[in-house]
């Protein structure tokens, strides 16, 4: 993707664009030929408006204000997007900002349209979405070349699959000729075991109660209690209120009204650092101070290099431990010694992930914590919060995929339009229910009053 978008040259070989040799020298240049790139981690200015943000890199950015946005509403309207050409990009969530983007490249004309893993945070509703549109700049003649993990979504989007393995292309599938299951083989070179519901949790004494917790204009009163031993999904659409209830439950944030519980003291957290002191490990989605990119993966995983006064025996047991943790979540690596930003988003991931697990709590809130990761290293990542719970630990499971969450939670609490809708069993939910709680249809009147069962907090 790097070579494609132009961001780095190929040592060796040639692309034909067109019928012309196609060998930009920077991102810039690429999209001037005619090779869009949308990366997965989005760096615009927070302060721009969608409208100056869709034309920014196009000849209508020297037009003024007004004539963006009138130009930037016919666009959204034209391609059915459900945006204000006047919103702020920090008022978006990851689904618009990446849908801003795409759009972008449709208005300058773009042939080919690289995706990298755009769509790893998005719920099912947003994929839909996305979806329809990456399908309209197909119909329109232009390539979109989409870079995902998620298997279902590469089925159902796909013409083609490219499997990439081991740095060489494998092979070149039809999705309706391949099953999932052969999919995932050709990928991994093995099969990889599909999840299932998870088994009835061993639930202990109450971790964290949240009675009437409120976040003025973003969140209604709510009421929670998360368990050892369990993990809890919290999961919703656009302004739900999942993100306020997490930075509660993680002490980013305090409530505006309302107590928060912990361990059977009351607590009013001043930040995450203070919260961890009491024992509640917070994972943000895109937290990039949790790991610096200049930092090594090894001081990423355990900390500080080791002092001048340790011991040699210590040493090769800290480094041990990294070794042993980078060949079981598959990180692809030369050394351990490799600076972070030199690694894959994906294997970011991973590290971030597994660094904020060695840290000492009992209850961890992990917001999106499979985000841009393969089929494999998801499963190893479940492994890693199974351990958590065995060890009677509890886990708050923030996340936008409805697999995940019917595989991995005990109970799944539904946010939406800032009020929790309610707190289901495993068992009383599907894909499918999640979605229409989430969306706030009815679909009792159509006689489904079995799709979904009674909730409990």
């Amino acid at each position: 993707m790097k070579v494609l978008s132009g961001e780095i040259k190929p040592d060796s070989g040639s692309i034909t664009l067109a019928g012309e040799i196609y060998a930009p020298d920077s991102i810039d240049e690429a999209r001037a030929i005619g090779v869009g790139y949308v990366p997965q981690r989005i760096r615009i200015d927070e302060d721009m408006s969608v409208a100056e943000a869709i034309f920014r890199t196009s000849f209508r950015s020297t037009l003024d204000l007004k004539a963006k946005e009138s130009e930037a509403d016919h666009l959204l309207t034209d391609y059915g997007v459900d945006i204000n050409p006047t919103d702020r990009l920090n008022d978006l969530v990851p689904a618009e900002l990446a849908t801003v983007e795409i759009l972008r490249l449709a208005c300058e004309e773009t042939m080919v349209i690289l995706l990298d893993e755009v769509s790893a945070s998005f719920n099912d509703h947003e994929i839909s979405l996305f979806h329809a549109l990456a399908s309209r700049l197909a119909r329109q003649g232009r390539s979109v070349i989409h870079i995902s993990h998620r298997i279902d979504e590469l089925q159902s989007l796909s013409d083609r699959i490219a499997v990439i393995r081991d740095g060489a292309m494998h092979r070149m599938l039809v999705p309706r000729e391949t099953k999932r299951a052969a999919l995932i083989e050709e990928i991994f070179g093995e099969p990889v075991a599909r999840q299932h519901r998870p088994k009835e949790p061993k639930t202990g004494a109450e971790l964290m109660r949240l009675d009437g917790v409120t976040r003025a204009g973003s969140l209604a009163p709510t009421s929670l209690s998360i368990y050892t031993g369990e993990v809890v999904g919290i999961t919703g659409l656009r302004c739900s209120g999942v993100t306020e209830l997490a930075t509660i439950i993680g002490g980013a944030a305090r409530p505006d009204s309302g107590t928060l519980t912990f361990n059977g003291i009351q607590h009013e957290f001043a930040d995450v650092d203070e919260a961890l002191g009491a024992g509640i490990v917070n994972i943000a989605e895109d937290d990039e101070d949790a790991l610096p990119e200049q930092a090594t993966l090894t001081s990423s995983v355990i900390g500080d290099e080791a002092s001048p006064e340790q011991s040699f025996a210590s040493e090769a047991r800290r480094l041990g431990e990294v070794i042993r943790l980078v060949k079981t979540l598959g990180v692809k690596t030369s050394s351990i010694h490799d600076r972070i930003g030199e690694l894959s988003g994906g294997d970011q991931q991973k590290i971030k992930l597994a660094s904020a697990l060695r840290k000492p709590g009992v209850l961890f809130v992990l917001n999106q914590p499979t985000k841009g990761v393969d089929e494999r290293s998801r499963q190893q990542i479940y492994e890693l919060i199974d351990q958590l719970t065995e060890a009677g630990s509890g886990v708050v499971l923030i996340s936008s995929d409805m697999t995940e969450l019917t595989s991995r939670c005990h109970r799944i609490a539904i946010m939406r339009e800032g009020s929790l809708v309610d707190v289901y069993p495993n068992e009383s939910l599907n894909e499918d229910s999640i979605m229409v709680l989430a969306l706030g249809y009815d679909w009792s009147d159509a006689g489904d009053s079995e799709l979904v069962g009674k909730g409990n907090h």
